[in-house]
């Protein structure tokens, strides 16, 4: 029984090989169309010609090729969150006491819990807030660079 079972089992095989090598023969003959450079030669003299297949119409399986994106020099920037909105300068404790103008030079009194200060155009309050104007209207502080806050006198009740 069992060599029945191997003998059944190799004529299988062969008959596959069989199917797969003619169907692989049916495929290449439909592809190859042959191309003679110059003079037409007999088809034995055809080994050294340039032998052109046709491409094969494989079914887009990732998509239609598209065209390659043009290449930017400069590097692209993440799109940053917006930063929070800032808490008014006058919550921070700073508040302003008074001013003192002499000829060109003005002077500022700003009060803050760690102590008062004398302050003029160009100074730090502290590490990120720098005094950019003093005016009528008060003292413009400018923190980090940003837009200048307006640090008005305090009205006492």
């Amino acid at each position: 029984m069992r060599l029945l079972g191997w003998i059944v089992m190799l004529a299988a095989l062969a008959f596959a090989g069989k199917a797969g090598h003619d169907l692989w023969q049916d495929l290449q003959q439909e592809e190859a169309q042959i191309v003679l450079v110059g003079n037409a030669k007999p088809v034995d003299a055809v080994a050294d010609e340039v032998v052109e297949r046709k491409p094969r119409n494989w079914p887009p399986i990732f998509g239609e090729p598209q065209p390659p994106k043009p290449v930017s020099d400069a590097p692209q920037e993440e799109p940053q969150p917006p930063k929070p909105p800032k808490p008014p300068i006058d919550s921070l404790g700073y508040a302003l006491k008074g001013m003192v103008q002499m000829g060109s030079a003005t002077w500022a009194m700003i009060d803050h819990p760690t102590g008062e200060r004398l302050v003029r155009r160009g100074d730090d309050l502290a590490e990120d807030i720098q005094v950019v104007k003093i005016d009528q209207a008060g003292v413009w502080v400018s923190r980090s660079g940003d837009e200048p806050e307006l640090l008005e006198f305090v009205d006492q009740p």
